[in-house]
C-alpha cells in the first residue's frame, strides 16, 4: 500500500478534496445517454411514391419531426413510437430527391440525408399476338402459365388436337409450341408455380412436379379432402415453402418434407394465391356463393382473414391477387370496377377506377411501374397496363373470353391465357 504524503496544510486540503471528488465520481454509475441521431431509411419507391422508416432511439416522446424534401419542409409528424413508416406521394418519375428528418425543437442531431431517383415510367407501346389451340369441337382451355424467358413458356390446362391427342401441357421452346408429358388429368391442370425451370409444380387437384425432365405425381388423397376440395392454384417462396388453395376452403402447405392440409371455412372458393418472396407469407383470395370476398393470410399453418368485403368500407370482389413491395393488388369484376391496394395491416385503398363495364380478371405485377390486368368489356378482351404514372386500356376484339386463366410477365413480355369458342387461347404481349 502506498500513501500520499503532504508537506503543508494546503496540500493536505487539496489532496483530501481530490480524493473525495474521485470517490464521488466513482460512486455515480448513472450515465446520461447521448441523444442519438434520427435514422431515416428508404424502404422502397416507385415513380411517384416513396416509403421510409423513421427511427428514434432515445429521444423523449412524443416529439415533432420535420421531414424535408430537397431542403424544403414537406411535412411535420408527431413521433410517438420508436419506429414509424413515412409515406410520401406526388413525386415525379425519373427525378432525384433528397430527404432528411430533424426534430422541430432543434434539440437533436438531424438524420443523414437520403437521396434517390424515382423510377421512370415504362412504355405503353405493345404488339399483340393471338394463338388458339384445339379443334373447336371438343373443348380446349388454358388455366395458367409460367414465363421463364421469351423462349421458355409453359402453359397448362386441357388441349385436344387431332395431331397429338389430349394433353395438359404446352411448351414454347423458342421455335415451336409442343405438347409435353401425358394427359395427367382428364379435367385439366389448373395452376402452376415454378422455383426454377428444373423444378415446376402443377396443381390438378393433386400435385405434379416436373424435376429435371421427369414428371412426378404426388397424391394428396390422404389429407382428408371433403365435399369437392382440391388444389387448383399454387404459390411458394422456396422448395420448402409452398402453398396450394382451391374450392370450398382448400388450403395446403408443403414444408419441404410433407404436404399438410390446413382447415378453413368451407364456404369459400379460392381463385388465386400470391405472396411475399422475402417473408414467405402467402395471401389467397376467395369468394362465396353470396359474392362476399375474403383475402386470407397464410403463414406456415396459421391462417387469418386479412380483408373481408362485407366488413370493409371499400367493397370489392376479386378473383385475382398480386403482391408487390409489401402491398397487395386486387381488382373487381362484374361491375365492381375498382383496382385496390392493401397495405401490410390490411388497410385497403382504391387506386384506380376502370370503366363501369370493364371487369379485370387477371393481374400480374413485375414492378410498380409495370402492372398488367386482363379482363373483358362488351364481350371483348381488354388489357389494362399501369406504367407507373397512368393506366392505358387496350382493346383485343379478336378474343371473346368465355373463361380466364392466368397471367405472367417478364421484362417486355406478358402472356395471358384462357378459353374462347371451345378453344384455348394465348395472348402474347410484347413491348416494342
Amino acid at each position: 500500500m502506498s500513501w500520499i504524503v503532504a508537506k503543508s496544510k494546503n496540500q493536505i486540503f487539496y489532496t483530501f478534496a481530490f480524493i473525495l471528488l474521485l470517490a464521488l465520481v466513482g460512486c455515480d454509475t448513472t450515465e446520461v445517454p447521448p441523444v442519438e441521431n434520427l435514422r431515416l431509411k428508404l424502404e422502397h419507391f416507385s415513380c411517384t411514391e416513396a416509403w421510409f422508416t423513421l427511427t428514434n432511439a432515445n429521444h423523449q416522446l412524443p416529439a415533432n419531426v420535420i421531414i424535408k424534401q430537397n431542403d424544403q419542409t414537406r411535412t411535420t409528424i408527431s413521433l410517438i413510437s420508436t419506429d414509424s413508416l413515412i409515406y410520401i406521394d406526388s413525386l415525379l418519375p425519373n427525378q432525384t430527391y433528397s430527404f432528411i428528418a430533424t426534430y422541430e425543437a432543434d434539440d437533436g442531431t438531424p438524420s443523414d440525408k437520403v437521396t434517390f431517383t424515382t423510377l421512370d415510367t415504362t412504355s405503353h407501346n405493345f404488339t399483340f399476338e393471338i394463338l388458339e389451340f384445339g379443334d373447336g369441337f371438343e373443348s380446349s382451355y388454358f388455366n395458367d402459365l409460367w414465363v421463364f424467358s421469351e423462349n421458355n413458356i409453359w402453359v397448362c390446362g386441357y388441349i385436344y388436337d387431332t395431331t397429338f391427342g389430349r394433353r395438359n401441357l404446352m411448351h414454347w421452346n423458342g421455335t415451336i409450341w409442343e405438347p409435353l408429358g401425358i394427359q395427367f388429368n382428364s379435367s385439366g391442370i389448373d395452376g402452376v408455380w415454378a422455383f426454377d425451370s428444373s423444378n415446376i409444380y402443377f396443381a390438378a387437384g393433386f400435385i405434379i412436379k416436373y424435376e429435371n425432365g421427369n414428371f412426378i405425381e404426388i397424391d394428396l388423397s390422404n389429407l382428408g379432402f371433403t365435399n369437392g376440395q382440391r388444389v387448383e392454384k399454387l404459390w411458394g417462396s422456396s422448395k420448402s415453402n409452398i402453398y396450394g388453395v382451391g374450392p370450398w376452403g382448400t388450403i395446403v402447405f408443403y414444408n419441404g418434407v410433407r404436404w399438410a392440409k390446413i382447415d378453413f371455412d368451407t364456404q369459400w372458393y379460392f381463385y388465386d394465391i400470391t405472396g411475399n418472396p422475402e417473408t414467405g407469407v402467402a395471401y389467397a383470395v376467395a369468394i362465396n356463393q353470396v359474392d362476399d370476398c375474403v383475402i386470407v393470410k397464410i403463414d406456415n399453418s396459421n391462417v387469418s382473414i386479412f380483408y373481408q368485403k362485407s366488413l370493409s368500407d371499400i367493397k370489392v370482389s376479386s378473383r385475382t391477387i398480386t403482391e408487390l413491395n409489401n402491398y397487395l393488388y386486387i381488382s373487381g369484376f362484374y361491375y365492381q370496377n375498382l383496382i385496390c391496394r392493401l397495405n401490410d395491416i390490411g388497410e385497403i385503398k382504391t387506386i384506380h377506377v376502370l370503366p363501369l363495364t370493364l371487369g379485370a380478371r387477371q393481374s400480374f405485377a413485375l414492378q410498380s411501374n409495370d402492372i398488367f390486368y386482363a379482363g373483358e368489356e362488351n364481350s371483348e378482351a381488354r388489357l389494362v397496363h399501369f406504367n407507373g404514372l397512368n393506366y392505358k386500356i387496350f382493346d383485343i376484339p379478336q378474343i371473346d373470353p368465355d373463361n380466364y386463366g392466368g397471367m405472367h410477365t417478364i421484362k417486355d413480355l406478358a402472356v395471358s391465357v384462357g378459353f374462347t369458342n371451345n378453344k384455348a387461347y394465348i395472348i402474347i404481349i410484347r413491348r416494342s
